[in-house]
């Protein structure tokens, strides 16, 4: 018998991106796989693989709307109930709230939910982003802890702060969702000039002003040098730069702004140096694909980005909000290129080891197994590989 997974995320852009390779793996392993999400772009590129697509109107990734957001969990509540998943697994935190009490009032209790980036509530000092920080620990508390469920975190940070709200036995510590090695092969850096790559929406707590700073404070004596930012304004995010800010903070800077790219891995290849100063991740997809590619990176020393970079190892790690601390440690592998391949091959090797999507893959699929073969007790699969 087929077995039925459901996954559910923000928009198919948030598949596309982080997790095409696992519902490509669920689709050869014979599942029957589905998407609940905001679902108005790549619905056809979807469809042509074999994914179901159901459009979630009321979704929408940023602000609290109480009565659209009852409607989307009525919404995913009808899904959830007509077609009984065996596995529902959930990603991000407006999904996992609220595709968590859907689930359990459609009588579904085999769920995974990943959480990554802490995000915006967890980031900001403001005193709203207090009060939703405790209120969402507390129905996390309430509405993940069942036996069934399993909750996925990306770093050790987040693991040990969620052993003091759910069982450990619920938790599983699986590195992001993993880099496609041969997407972003290692590739020797170029030939000059030097090229400083940041890779990230534009928010501000990914460090965009200590970017910024760094790079303006630097630029006056090293002119060659070009510092460049790829990435998209997210209007759904409390933290985003507006069209406004964009124009305030880059015009006239150091920085030069690439936009919204699609050819990440091109970019990483003609760079020499990748840079992330946010204040907090999961385990951010920019530097894994930043080490594939053999590229040296400087970030900061918060969850998430320490661990994808062992300092003087495979790049630099700084204090968070620090842009002379960032903007020392930029220079130092401008000036020393048999250091940045040293970092380069290192950080290659880390994503080889840790993080290949491969290894991401599998771990995940293990969960699935479990949770299954915990309602039926029998394995429905023939291949765990």
């Amino acid at each position: 018998m087929t077995s039925r997974i459901f996954y559910f995320t923000a928009n198919t852009k948030a598949l596309l991106s982080h997790r095409l390779n696992l519902a490509t793996k669920a689709l050869k392993q014979q599942f029957e796989v589905h998407l609940i999400c905001d679902a108005r772009k790549n619905i056809r590129q979807l469809q042509n693989m074999g994914i179901h697509v159901h459009h979630l109107k009321h979704m929408r990734r940023g602000g609290l709307n109480i009565f659209r957001d009852f409607l989307l969990i009525y919404e995913v509540y009808k899904i959830y109930k007509k077609f009984q998943p065996n596995i529902i697994h959930q990603v991000a935190q407006k999904p996992v709230l609220y595709g968590t009490i859907a689930a359990r009032l459609a009588g579904m209790k085999s769920i995974v939910n990943a959480l990554g980036g802490m995000g915006y509530i967890f980031t900001s000092s403001s005193r709203k982003a207090k009060i939703l920080r405790k209120i969402i620990t507390t129905l996390w508390a309430f509405l993940l802890n069942t036996p069934r469920q399993k909750l996925i975190l990306q770093n050790p940070t987040d693991f040990n702060n969620f052993k003091n709200i759910l069982p450990e036995t619920q938790l599983r510590l699986i590195s992001g969702s993993g880099i496609d090695l041969h997407a972003f092969p290692y590739t020797p850096e170029p030939g000059m000039p030097i090229k400083v790559l940041m890779v990230s929406r534009l928010l501000w707590d990914k460090g965009i002003a200590e970017y910024v700073q760094a790079a303006c404070s630097l630029k006056p004596h090293y002119p060659n040098v070009h510092f460049q930012i790829a990435g998209e304004i997210d209007p759904e995010n409390p933290n985003s730069l507006t069209s406004k800010d964009l124009e305030k903070t880059l015009a006239n800077t150091a920085i030069e702004c690439l936009g919204p790219r699609k050819d990440i891995a091109n970019l990483y290849q003609k760079s020499h140096i990748a840079v992330l100063p946010s204040y907090r991740e999961g385990l951010p997809k920019s530097l894994l694909e930043a080490c594939s590619t053999g590229r040296p990176i400087v970030t900061t020393n918060v969850p998430g980005c320490r661990d994808v970079v062992k300092n003087d190892k495979n790049g630099f790690v700084v204090p968070v909000r620090n842009f002379s601390a960032l903007a020392e440690a930029i220079e130092k592998l401008i000036l020393d290129p048999n250091m940045r391949k040293r970092f380069g091959k290192q950080g290659r090797a880390r994503a080889e080891s840790e993080f290949s999507d491969h290894s991401i893959i599998k771990k995940t699929f293990h969960i699935y197994h479990e949770l299954i073969n915990s309602s039926t007790n029998q394995n429905p699969y023939k291949n765990n590989n």
